[in-house]
């Protein structure tokens, strides 16, 4: 009997070390990709837009995670980011499953940067897949759309 918890108890010593060290290397591995360089300009103006906010959904891991069925473990991260004058660095991944990045400000429509490994290219656009694939670059410019301008009036 006394033997038998120790060999569980040995069991779940090296299923909890297995697990440390595997979170460990998840969590201090530096993400792999390049820096790519945001410029968000008013798309009629050609201006630069500030306050803008990105939204960034990546992968997180190259596992395929979603095909454990597990509700609380997902294979993608979101992240935030904004800036004042338009301008962001990201890093993307080289050969990413999907990358997506929105950009957005106020009384704007969104814009959508997509990168992904079955396309050659970049798209950019208001509606994500459908946007014309661009060359990769490491410098995009990202088009904002406006609202339409209301009258002094109804503001």
């Amino acid at each position: 009997m006394k033997r038998e918890g120790m060999r569980k108890k040995k069991i779940l010593w090296v299923v909890g070390a297995c697990a440390v060290a595997v979170l460990a290397f998840v969590l201090v591995r530096r993400s792999t990709g390049e820096v790519v360089t945001f410029r968000v300009v008013d798309q009629r103006r050609g201006q630069p837009v500030t306050n803008v906010s990105v939204l960034v959904w990546k992968r997180w891991t190259p596992f395929p995670l979603e095909k454990l069925g597990l509700p609380f473990l997902q294979p993608w991260r979101v992240s935030s980011n904004f800036s004042a004058d338009g301008a962001f660095k990201l890093r993307v991944p080289q050969n990413p499953d999907r990358f997506l990045a929105v950009f957005n400000a106020k009384a704007t429509f969104p814009c959508y940067f997509v990168r992904n490994k079955r396309d050659a290219g970049d798209q950019v656009g208001p509606i994500p897949d459908v946007a014309q694939l661009r060359a990769r670059t490491n410098s995009v410019l990202i088009p904002l759309e406006r609202m339409m301008d209301f009258p002094s009036e109804f503001k």
